[in-house]
């Protein structure tokens, strides 16, 4: 027997029995043979290239925030952020899932420190996009993935699942919304390790009609105010959240291209969660 076959052999033994509804799904063996044979890569490569842009600050630990990453056998690359809804779901964009399938996706999470999620990933075993999801507008720009063990299964960091709010935030004229990411800061192109955060301004669904009054602007929409903290590209499926990082809003979704505070007069557009809380729920284990 080769030693890949015995090393598949030992990693399935000490793997607990997958509960209930993952239980259903056949092991992929892509997840086998991607496990195996990262035993033996000295350090699988990060490349994490979400951003926010502006104002912010490093960020204490949302627990229940994710990496959702691409993964071959020997790397991993971010792609979009998540949210943890539950033992074995997590919330992002639609947006991110397209074109890619369960087998080739990967969750990370467990530290504000980026380098800290170079570790084997939890794996992916459903992708699923809101059944409204419009790739031309961005409407219902929600998606869910199921994993395969529930995250605490094998051990690791603790995590929190995000509570999703049962109203809309109030419009104001302060800083209440907060989002988080790994990316750029507005002094320098250098990715921080340390995950950062922003808080802004929410902005009315009126005005941010008004702004999109070239395309189309939904009730499944909110807006965040960009003129001092912006997010930019691959920060798409992070949270909007309260200040105490505990009640779920939103999820990014997408901006002007500039990436540029201040220099767009359009709001930043995530995906509201309240408004789709049943179907989210629905999808949730």
């Amino acid at each position: 027997m080769c030693l890949l076959s015995l090393l598949s052999l030992f990693y399935d033994a000490q793997q607990p029995s997958p509960p209930s509804p993952a239980s259903t799904y056949p092991t992929n063996i892509f997840h086998t043979m991607r496990f195996t044979l990262r035993l033996f890569a000295l350090a699988p490569l990060l490349r994490v290239v979400a951003a926010i842009v502006g104002e912010s600050t490093e960020a204490k630990t949302p627990g229940f925030m994710v990496s959702v990453q691409t993964s071959d056998l020997f790397s991993d690359q971010h792609i979009c952020g998540g949210v943890i809804l539950g033992k074995q779901t997590v919330l992002t964009t639609a947006s991110c899932l397209d074109g890619h399938s369960a087998s080739k996706l990967t969750v990370k999470y467990g530290s504000v420190n980026r380098s800290e999620l170079a570790r084997a990933g939890l794996l992916v075993t459903q992708v699923i996009k809101h059944p409204n999801w419009s790739p031309n507008t961005k409407d219902f720009d929600i998606g869910i993935l199921h994993l395969l063990y529930e995250i605490d299964a094998q051990g690791g960091p603790a995590y929190q699942v995000a509570k999703i709010a049962q109203t809309h935030p109030a419009i104001t004229d302060t800083k209440s919304a907060r989002f988080a990411g790994w990316g750029k800061t507005k002094t320098s192109n250098a990715l921080p390790v340390i995950l950062r955060q922003a808080d802004v301004r929410y902005v009315s669904h009126s005005d941010c009609k008004t702004k999109y009054s070239d395309s189309v602007f939904t009730e499944q929409m909110g807006c965040l105010d960009s003129t001092a903290s912006i997010p930019c590209d691959l920060d798409t499926g992070g949270p909007i959240m309260d200040k105490s990082m505990t009640t779920l809003y939103g999820i990014l979704s997408y901006g002007d291209i500039a990436c540029n505070p201040g220099s767009t007069t359009r709001p930043y557009v995530y995906s509201d969660v309240v408004t789709v809380r049943p179907w989210i729920q629905s999808q949730t284990y």
